[in-house]
């Protein structure tokens, strides 16, 4: 076992000084939990969405924004401001906005420069890079890859082959037993009351309000429900990722009297039918309305041709549940050459475009869909303590999913 004094000197060799530019040392702990004497807090953003300046004051230009529920590393603070590492720049938002938590998971960049992926391999887009000593909240893994909120978006970076190092980092001024403390409700931008029409019964035909969730939106409690219930909400669509997160997901809405739907993101290097198998498998024994085929990965070189029998083989699986098409234009046109082979079946598209209306679909159509079943029309929004998608769609009647 190495003394205190042996870890001290690994750890800052490990630094390679390097840290001294930035104002200060850091020692690591044996347990890999940074000492308090670092000045770095991670910070959870608690308004609808907050500006991210080039200096610590409102007269700063803006460089652009955060939303809700997302975590950044603090590494400075000035006049109740927080430094942060905002996507291969430093920025500043208001301390006034933000939950201090006790510790999360980073990753810190060891290379000179790293791509910023859409997905957690390299076969997706590189949108950005990251560069070295900047440091990130971990949102989950997979393999060595790391999601991270960068710029305001969820994304991907490589740490394998010391690319990038990962461990807890504890707040200043905080222990690993300590709970932040709430923040006041947030002043800048309340939380949205959707311009949404008035909601009908759900199965009258008419749309209706309603959110989308995943396992990244985690456990949903009944205030959570409770609130979206006051603004409207009627409808909870949540993501297959997971199976103990979907159904408790889906317990907690129906328990509530919410219509629930459910959704499977497919990847095209993998099984289709078998994907959608276990998707209705995580469900078992809930009424939903509608599987929706997540359809947005990327295809990786597969024809149009390829694709449409990969989508064909995911409907044949799904069987008696009825299943509907989510995309997107930005999709469909280029990978699908905007093909029409599927516009028999309902259509739930992403345009953020902020108005809860299907009539946009005028100008917006593609695919062949005479009309579509519904839109998700805002993306990721801090909505009663949750990061949702905000939509307006038809409710399907429900159907048990047979175990």
């Amino acid at each position: 076992m190495q003394s205190n004094q042996s870890l001290k000197v690994n750890a800052l060799l490990n630094f390679k000084l390097s840290w001294l530019a930035l104002g200060f040392v850091v020692w690591l702990s044996p347990n890999s939990v940074f000492a308090q004497s670092h000045p770095w807090q991670i910070c959870k953003i608690a308004s609808y969405a907050l500006n991210v300046r080039t200096g610590p004051s409102t007269a700063y230009r803006v460089l652009g924004s955060v939303r809700g529920g997302q975590v950044y590393v603090s590494m400075a603070s000035s006049n109740g401001w927080k430094k942060i590492w905002y996507g291969g720049t430093a920025g500043w938002i208001s301390g006034k906005y933000v939950h201090i938590l006790p510790s999360a998971k980073v990753v810190r960049i060891n290379v000179r420069f790293l791509n910023v992926r859409t997905g957690p391999s390299t076969g997706y887009r590189v949108v950005a890079t990251a560069r070295r000593f900047e440091v990130y909240a971990s949102l989950g893994q997979r393999g060595a890859w790391h999601r991270i909120w960068f710029r305001g978006q969820a994304l991907w970076v490589f740490t394998g082959r010391n690319y990038a190092s990962v461990f807890s980092l504890r707040s200043r001024g905080t222990s690993s037993r300590s709970t932040p403390r709430p923040a006041p409700r947030p002043a800048p931008r309340p939380a949205p009351r959707p311009s949404a029409p008035s909601q009908p019964s759900a199965l009258s035909g008419g749309p209706v309000f309603a959110v989308d969730i995943s396992h990244w939106s985690g456990r949903i409690h009944s205030r959570h429900i409770q609130y979206w219930k006051s603004r409207g909400v009627r409808l909870v669509i949540c993501g297959t990722q997971r199976e103990a997160i979907v159904r408790q997901q889906l317990q907690e809405a129906v328990k509530a009297g919410l219509y629930v739907d459910a959704y499977v993101y497919l990847y095209f290097n993998r099984s289709m039918s078998a994907q959608v198998k276990e998707a209705l498998r995580r469900v078992r024994g809930f009424s939903i309305g509608r599987l929706w085929l997540d359809i947005e990965d990327k295809p990786r070189g597969l024809s149009v041709s390829q694709l449409t029998a990969k989508i064909e083989e995911a409907i044949r699986a799904a069987g008696n549940t009825p299943v509907g098409i989510y995309t997107a234009a930005w999709w469909w046109k280029p990978y699908m050459k905007n093909s029409t082979r599927f516009s028999h079946l309902p259509l739930w598209y992403a345009r953020y475009d902020g108005k809860p209306t299907l009539s946009t679909w005028s100008y917006q159509k593609f695919g062949g869909w005479s009309r579509p079943f519904g839109k998700q029309y805002r993306g990721t929004t801090w909505f009663g303590g949750v990061s949702v998608d905000f939509n307006i769609i038809h409710v399907s009647p429900p159907r048990r999913v047979s175990p």
